[in-house]
């Protein structure tokens, strides 16, 4: 008997069965195969092969799935790849795309590079739906005039998180991709981006990020509103509200009692006065006499003058340096080594209780 044939009872010759049938020796008759499978000679029935279906009953042939599709479970039908996942040609399942890349349409032959459509972004989990799933790296930032991500600057946190709100579904062009992220993220932009503690700009929308002179006066964060502490407002936070004075560190303080202020300050002139006239007088007397001792003195005495100026300058040199208490202490009881004698007369302070 050949492939495909069989014989009637009485007779000697074969009859051929049709292709997409095969012959029930117990009913004595040609029965057409099911879905999912086929015959092509009119021999026994065959499963499709994973990723080829048969729709329909008396299939001769299995058809292969288009990319983009995958084989059901009964082989019977192609179905559409869901979001976030391909297929190629004769697949009998779906893909997930991988990090990097999303699928934001059914039906999709592949995955579209998030770097495509967002300069240096990518995705952090696989199967992206979307362009909306692409995501900055961490420590950098999605410039939205540009349509890309970029570096942090300095003095801006660069651990803060990114979080990826709805999906596109629809294709879209690459600069409505980009707007559509924009709209449907919720990573750092340049108006969110916070700063450390020490760091201060003019507006949200500023890439100029520049160390205040007072580290403790500017607090960051992302509220422009707030990045000063108590006391400090305007350029750098280094400005003291009303009231205040700042102290040798550069932090505002309250002022004290003026006419005390006032006081002091020009006892401690007057006392300078005195003492400079004392020490002229006293230097012409020791020129006629001894000359040459006089002269080592006074140098060791500016070497001396200097010393302590520059010690006095130092909290405003290096504000953000960290010094023991006593060091400060000691700091603070030789200001008067500035002569800085209008910030010692505190006239902010002076003019706000006149």
């Amino acid at each position: 008997m050949q492939d495909g044939g069989h014989s009637e009872i009485g007779s000697n010759s074969c009859v051929q069965t049709q292709p997409g049938q095969f012959y029930d020796d117990e009913l004595g008759e040609d029965i057409d195969c099911p879905p999912g499978t086929a015959s092509s000679n009119g021999g026994s029935c065959q499963l499709c092969e994973n990723g080829f279906i048969a729709p329909s009953v008396k299939s001769s042939h299995c058809t292969a799935c288009m990319d983009g599709s995958y084989a059901n479970a009964e082989l019977t039908a192609c179905l559409p790849c869901p979001l976030g996942t391909m297929s190629g040609v004769a697949a009998s399942e779906c893909t997930q795309c991988e990090l990097g890349k999303y699928a934001g349409e059914t039906s999709s032959f592949e995955c579209t590079r998030c770097d495509d459509e967002i300069p240096k972004s990518t995705t952090f989990v696989i199967g992206a739906t979307g362009v909306g799933d692409c995501q900055c790296r961490k420590k950098d930032f999605l410039n939205t005039d540009k349509g890309k991500c970029e570096p942090v600057m300095e003095g801006v946190d660069g651990d803060f998180e990114q979080v990826s709100g709805r999906r596109s579904t629809r294709k879209r062009t690459s600069s409505e991709f980009v707007q559509l992220t924009i709209l449907q993220t919720k990573q750092a932009t340049l108006g969110s981006l916070p700063l450390v503690e020490g760091y201060w700009r003019t507006t949200n929308s500023s890439t100029d990020v520049r160390p205040c002179p007072t580290q403790d006066s500017c607090l960051g964060g992302t509220d422009l509103n707030l990045y000063c502490a108590d006391g400090h407002q305007g350029p750098y936070c280094n400005i003291c509200k009303s009231g205040l004075k700042k102290d040798i560190f550069g932090a505002c303080q309250e002022c004290e009692d003026v006419g005390s202020a006032v006081g002091v300050t020009c006892g401690i002139l007057a006392g300078f006065g005195l003492l400079f006239f004392m020490l002229w007088k006293c230097y012409c007397r020791m020129m006629e006499k001894h000359a040459k001792q006089t002269r080592n003195g006074m140098q060791a005495a500016k070497i001396s003058i200097v010393t302590f100026q520059i010690l006095a300058f130092l909290p405003s040199v290096i504000p953000n340096m960290p010094l023991p208490d006593a060091f400060s202490a000691f700091l603070s009881s030789i200001t008067f080594f500035k002569f800085d004698f209008i910030s010692m007369l505190n006239l902010g302070c002076v003019y706000e209780n006149m």
